[in-house]
C-alpha cells in the first residue's frame, strides 16, 4: 500500500515543480496554464504567482510589458488540483512601467518576489502581522 502512495506523492511533487511554458495562440497573444500541487481546498495562489512571473519574464525579454487578456483560476478540492490559466499579450511599455523598472534598480518581478517572500514568511508564522505590514510599506515606499 505504501508503494502506490509513494508514487502518487512523487508525481504530485514533480507536477508542482515544473515551470509553466508559454504557448503562442495568435500573432500577439500567448497562453500559460499551471496546475497546483497544493493539497486540500483553496485557491492555487502559488501557481498564479508563477504563471504571472513567467509571463512577465517572457515579455520583459522582448523589452515589453504584460497585458492580461484573460485569467481564470480553479480552486483545489477533493481529489482535484487547483489550476490557473493566463492569456496575455506583450505590449510596448508605458512611461509608468519604464519608470518603475528603472527606479532604484527594481523591476516589477523584483517587487512581486519581495511581496511574495514576506507573504510566505507571514503565512508560515515567522513574522507577525505588524512586521508584515511594516515590510510591505517599505517595499511600496521604495518604488
Amino acid at each position: 500500500m505504501k508503494l502506490p502512495f509513494g508514487i502518487l506523492s512523487c508525481a504530485l511533487l514533480l507536477a508542482g515543480c515544473t515551470t509553466p511554458s508559454v504557448v503562442r495562440m495568435e500573432n500577439d497573444t500567448y497562453f500559460i496554464e499551471k496546475r497546483s500541487a497544493q493539497v486540500g481546498f483553496g485557491p492555487p495562489e502559488g501557481a498564479k504567482a508563477e504563471v504571472y512571473e513567467t509571463a512577465n519574464k517572457f515579455c520583459e525579454a522582448r523589452g515589453m510589458g504584460l497585458e492580461t487578456v484573460d485569467f481564470s483560476m480553479v480552486n483545489s478540492g477533493l481529489a482535484r488540483p487547483g489550476s490557473v490559466a493566463l492569456q496575455f499579450r506583450c505590449v510596448p511599455r508605458t512611461t509608468k512601467q519604464n519608470a518603475v523598472s528603472n527606479q532604484s534598480g527594481l523591476n516589477r518581478d523584483d517587487v512581486q518576489m519581495r511581496f511574495k517572500a514576506i507573504k510566505n514568511l507571514k503565512d508560515q508564522g515567522l513574522i507577525t502581522d505588524a512586521e508584515y505590514q511594516e515590510k510591505r510599506s517599505e517595499i511600496l515606499n521604495s518604488l
